[in-house]
């Protein structure tokens, strides 16, 4: 199953595009849609554009009983990126706001956006059991999360016989991100490592993978067409023998290199649930295998 991506939706993204887009992914055979209510708000209009567009289109095409949606709360407030919104009254707060604008009754899956590593992470599975016993979310997880405290909030609920979080949505990309990379230094992003990834298999806790097709990476590459920041993040002796793979069974299978991307990340020993974001509803198409 391929997630439907929808960080651009209300900044490069316009509400006819995303309309297009969440149009044909239906069409294809998608059924779940991830989202924030801190996505757009960085744009003009400072407003979570992309909730209100997905709610929108949820009323409009009459698809709230088809259509699963993921959001998160507690990002920072982007004015004061240094104060912590990991915080009960924060995480429902923004909860309530994104069900008003989705104009559901509950989240399908509802992420912790960000994380705070002076909050105990105990506490955190009990505020979002809360909301699991107020029916205002049915599952909840975690986005850029460390393995340690993952696994704590792991064992806690095992312990307590509590859901837990069901969920990982970390940045996971087929491309290898260069050693020493300003991403790797970035408290606000978790790559998941060797180890990260052998706790996922045991534990069989499925990953969302956001940045899944690293922006158009294996595409631009064949293409000779890589931006510089590209290069700087990915271009390396591993990431172009990936690609070269990839080329063959492009050939092979006629399959586009976004699709065989998306395939290659599903191949692993934990379920893999690739977030995939596109600029253009036609993007879709090349996603056709994969997206059921």
């Amino acid at each position: 199953m391929i997630c439907l991506g929808a960080g651009n939706f209300g900044t490069k993204t316009s509400k006819e595009e995303a309309f297009r887009i969440m149009d044909r992914y239906l069409e294809l055979g998608g059924v779940m849609i991830d989202t924030a209510n801190v996505y757009a708000r960085w744009g003009v209009e400072k407003e979570n554009l992309s909730e209100q567009y997905i709610g929108q289109w949820l009323a409009d095409r009459r698809v709230k009983e088809k259509m699963k949606v993921a959001t998160k709360g507690g990002h920072y407030d982007l004015e004061t990126p240094d104060v912590s919104r990991i915080r009960r009254d924060c995480i429902r707060k923004d909860l309530e706001e994104s069900l008003r604008c989705l104009g559901l009754e509950r989240i399908e899956l509802y992420w912790v956006h960000k994380d705070d590593r002076s909050v105990s992470v105990e506490e955190i599975v009990d505020w979002m059991e809360e909301l699991v016993k107020e029916g205002l979310i049915v599952n909840y997880g975690a986005s850029n999360m460390k393995l340690d405290r993952a696994e704590q909030a792991r064992q806690y609920a095992r312990e307590k016989g509590l859901n837990g979080f069901c969920a990982m949505q970390n940045r996971f990309t087929l491309p290898v991100v260069n050693p020493g990379h300003k991403i790797w230094q970035d408290p606000g992003t978790v790559i998941p490592d060797a180890d990260y990834r052998k706790w996922h298999a045991e534990h069989q806790v499925p990953l969302y993978a956001y940045s899944s097709l690293s922006q158009g990476f294996y595409a631009k590459w064949s293409e000779g067409s890589l931006t510089e920041p590209l290069k700087e993040m990915y271009l390396n002796e591993e990431t172009e023998r990936i690609g070269r793979v990839l080329t063959k069974e492009s050939k092979e299978t006629g399959l586009s290199y976004a699709a065989l991307t998306l395939r290659e990340l599903m191949k692993q020993s934990f379920p893999v649930i690739p977030v995939a974001a596109v600029s253009r509803a036609e993007q879709l198409d090349e996603l056709e295998s994969v997206i059921p």
